[in-house]
């Protein structure tokens, strides 16, 4: 029953961050908001759609369009924050806030799709899709080993992280930004 329970919480802490996720990126709980545009997040979308998308401006919705090289350099700087603070309990409130940070750039990921899947399309996306779940139950362990102050198994979430994007990144013919691709896909060789 405790196990019960416990999951119950767990689904229901990931709806309100998924949710708050949402919120953010959109730009409606954006602090100090209250008028005017609401501020994009970093390698976020620009209202009119990136150049270069399907469909001319906004994107095939013709609305905002997310965009997924630039949620995965969001998490990707993120994670690079967090790996640089969660060994300092001072700075327990900086790691939450990259974590925090990673949480909501895979929100808006999940809800884009990848401009390069190769083969059965809609296996790849499915795949994508799947990966981006696991990739969020992680982010959420990672959010209670920091809240509990468990630096020793936020570690080891990191590196299962780590682990997660690099089969990602492989299994999608992508380069990470530090490779010379800048998180662009990998040449396919046609």
């Amino acid at each position: 029953m405790r196990n019960r329970a416990q999951s119950f919480v767990a689904g229901a802490c990931l709806f309100v961050l998924v949710g708050a996720g949402v919120l953010v990126q959109s730009g409606y709980a954006q602090p100090g908001g209250g008028g005017g545009q609401p501020r994009q997040p970093d390698g976020q979308g620009r209202r009119g759609g990136q150049p270069g998308q399907p469909g001319g401006p906004g994107g095939p919705q013709g609305g905002r369009a997310a965009s997924v090289e630039g949620s995965m350099r969001g998490i990707n700087r993120a994670l690079r924050e967090v790996k640089a603070t969660i060994g300092d309990a001072t700075k327990q409130e900086q790691t939450l806030m990259g974590v925090y940070g990673m949480q909501a750039a895979c929100a808006t990921a999940k809800r884009a799709k990848p401009e390069h899947l190769k083969g059965d399309e809609a296996k790849m996306l499915g795949e994508f899709r799947r990966d981006m779940h696991a990739l969020t139950a992680l982010l959420v362990e990672l959010e209670g080993h920091v809240l509990d102050g468990k630096v020793d198994a936020a570690g080891a979430t990191l590196k299962k992280i780590e682990a997660a994007r690099d089969a990602a990144h492989e299994k999608f013919g992508v380069k990470d930004e530090e490779d010379e691709g800048a998180g662009r896909p990998a040449p396919s060789g046609n």
